[in-house]
């Protein structure tokens, strides 16, 4: 994806050298045990050396996980910093942001997220809300302390933070927002990932501004029509994802919308990397 859309953009004192964001997916690279691996350092190199302003890994988790057939990161526990710290400093030194996007996978198996079964739905009786708003809180506060300089909350892919906004736990929700927007600071941005299937995702974004919030973006949009991207507050808040490629004229369309670009992934390969100038 060449274009000429590389206008930088500024949200609080963090600077974007273009709108364009590598977005967080499960991978295979990470030791079963939540450690990062070398393999993984250089995975996220090579997304940092396409040029996008922001390169956002993980999912990792706030919390440990209840299988060990596990593959996410995780950020639950201070032991698993070095290795955060590494992916951070090798973003970048590689030319871009480094960001992180922090979920609760409750009882679902990291499996299923590699497999991309994202439809897993939990029971949510288990649920303490002081331990789950801790858990974001300190992760985020982790993740800043580590040198990514953008934390994403993930109410998507089914899991835990996105049945609560599903089933409209407004006390709980506002609890964990507050406390993670509390954890980052004006040298870092806060992001909240939604389904935009879900029924309160304009409810929830909206709110998630009002609070202090600096970025919604949304998970599987493909790449949307004008009149499909979600709506928020204000443009300098949202970030539109693209599923596959799209024309120049395209992207600047959508950047009249939206201050930053979502790239997937799998648009991002050794023969074909995208140059974002």
């Amino acid at each position: 994806m060449t274009t000429n859309a590389s206008p930088t953009t500024q949200l609080k004192s963090v600077f974007l050298k273009n709108p364009f964001a590598v977005l967080p997916a499960p991978t295979e690279l990470t030791y079963p045990n939540g450690r990062v691996t070398p393999e993984l350092l250089m995975h996220y190199k090579a997304f940092a050396q396409t040029e996008a302003a922001l390169v956002i890994t993980g999912p990792a988790t706030v919390a440990p996980p209840n299988s060990r057939k596990y593959s996410l990161l995780r950020a639950d526990q201070p032991k698993y910093l070095d290795g955060l710290r590494a992916l951070t400093k090798i973003i970048s030194s590689n030319g871009s942001l480094p960001g992180i996007h922090i979920t609760h996978t409750g009882e679902c198996d990291a499996q299923s997220l590699m497999q991309g079964h994202f439809d897993y739905r939990d029971n949510l009786d288990w649920i303490n809300g002081d331990k789950l708003v801790t858990a974001f809180r300190n992760a985020s506060q982790r993740a800043c302390e580590v040198g990514f300089r953008y934390v994403e909350l993930g109410a998507c892919y089914f899991l835990v933070l996105q049945q609560i906004v599903k089933e409209d736990m407004e006390d709980l929700i506002r609890e964990i927002f507050d406390a993670s927007i509390r954890a980052v600071d004006e040298n870092h941005l806060i992001g909240l990932r939604l389904h935009p299937e879900c029924p309160q995702h304009d409810k929830y974004a909206r709110l998630f501004i009002e609070m202090g919030g600096d970025i919604v973006a949304y998970q599987n949009l493909g790449i949307p029509e004008l009149d499909q991207v979600p709506a928020v507050p204000h443009r300098a808040h949202s970030m539109t994802n693209l599923g596959g490629p799209a024309l120049p004229d395209k992207v600047l369309e959508l950047l009249k919308h939206s201050c930053l670009i979502g790239v997937s992934q799998s648009l991002h390969n050794k023969k074909q990397a995208p140059h974002f100038d």
